[in-house]
């Protein structure tokens, strides 16, 4: 025990080269922070892998990534830290190992799942390009300084490593900000109400989505302010915690991203209510878009049709099978200009149309098809 009544774990320095020097109740705050993140990171990979029917793809592989950076960093920093490896050099490799695939992983998660709420091409090559030249901008230079500060003549070197540690810190924070930033911007313009109305469950991951990112920009400051206040054992050791948090919470709110995304196209379209199929709008020209459908109707009472946009769908019903289906075949032009639905359709004729078609329903029964189109609608504009 020291004069001053506390306990000190004795090593060379604050851990830039070699150990630290702290007292009893920080290292064990320290160790705290290295078995949350161990913790964190392979819980996530269990939930990876229970949850994942396809493992392959960028968000995967980014993710695994992710994950075992965290597991490789910060049992590497707590070997150097406490020397219980005395050869720095080895210890410094994981940590520097851990640290790119920690890092990177996360910018790549991110950037995988930036296409589910924008739609700029351009925007989402230049978040790729940004992590990319963030490797060679901060993660090299740190490597070298990091690898002389740990050597057997480290005091030319721990000036530099410090500033490096303190540019490269400062750089992907405001690479996850930007990133954070594009997120929140683009889910605004989701959730403005001049957009279209959203269901419910989505407009909520919409502004779970804004708060995850917020909540990242913050702790990547706290990781900042530790690191400009020159506490770089806390920092280090705090960074695999931050990491497996931000992990956890990006996996969570993107995968319902990614749900509701998916759950918002199953309804676009122009859909057969009854039969679940889906069918596109068609025949796009210049300035007036002609839209050519055929639907089908089935004759039994409790079958709809509705009328929507999807562009994911290209495949459009053939009309040998919906013969063989017992329904009614019906092409209707649509002509949509601008924002105005037109709809040329002789209202006589629809009625002629209609009373043909039922006086065919030979052995059917006699009450009325809820998938006729009541004469109303057509004139107030809603078919």
């Amino acid at each position: 025990m020291s004069d001053t009544g506390h306990y000190l774990v004795r090593m060379s320095s604050n851990g830039v080269s070699g150990g630290v020097e702290v007292s009893r109740p920080l290292a064990m705050a320290l160790a705290v922070f290295f078995s949350i993140a161990i913790y964190n990171a392979i819980e996530l990979n269990i939930i990876i892998f229970l949850n994942f029917k396809r493992r392959g793809g960028t968000y995967f592989w980014s993710l695994m990534a992710a994950s075992w950076g965290i597991i490789i960093y910060s049992p590497s920093l707590f070997l150097k830290f406490f020397q219980i490896i005395k050869i720095n050099e080895l210890a410094v490799t994981g940590i520097i190992i851990g640290w790119y695939a920690m890092v990177m992983g996360q910018g790549f998660v991110l950037w995988s799942r930036l296409h589910l709420v924008c739609r700029n091409e351009r925007k989402i090559r230049l978040v790729l390009y940004m992590i990319i030249a963030s490797f060679f901008l901060f993660q090299v230079p740190t490597t070298i300084v990091a690898y002389g500060a740990n050597s057997a003549n480290p005091d030319p070197w721990i000036r530099p490593y410090q500033i490096m540690e303190k540019i490269q810190l400062t750089g992907f924070t405001i690479q996850e900000a930007t990133i954070s930033v594009v997120y929140i911007f683009e889910t605004k313009k989701i959730l403005s109400p001049a957009s279209n109305i959203k269901q419910k469950r989505t407009r909520e991951v919409m502004r779970h989505l804004i708060y995850v990112n917020i909540f990242v920009i913050l702790m990547d400051l706290t990781l900042l302010a530790l690191e400009y206040a020159n506490r770089y054992d806390i920092q280090t050791a705090y960074k695999g915690l931050v990491y497996s948090i931000k992990l956890k919470l990006e996996f969570s709110i993107l995968n319902q991203l990614l749900y509701v995304t998916r759950a918002d196209s199953d309804h676009d379209g122009i859909a057969n209510s009854g039969r679940g199929n889906i069918y596109p709008l068609t025949s796009y020209h210049k300035n007036t878009t002609t839209v050519t459908s055929n639907i089908t109707s089935n004759i039994k009472s409790g079958y709809s049709t509705h009328a929507g946009a999807n562009d994911g769908f290209n495949k459009l019903a053939d009309e040998n099978h919906l013969e063989s289906l017992g329904g009614v075949l019906k092409t209707t032009e649509v002509t949509i200009e601008h924002d105005v639905i037109q709809t040329d359709i002789d209202k006589e004729q629809v009625r002629m149309t209609l009373r043909e078609r039922d006086s065919t329903k030979s052995g059917r029964a006699s009450s009325p098809s809820s998938s006729e189109l009541p004469i109303n609608e057509i004139e107030e504009g809603r078919f």
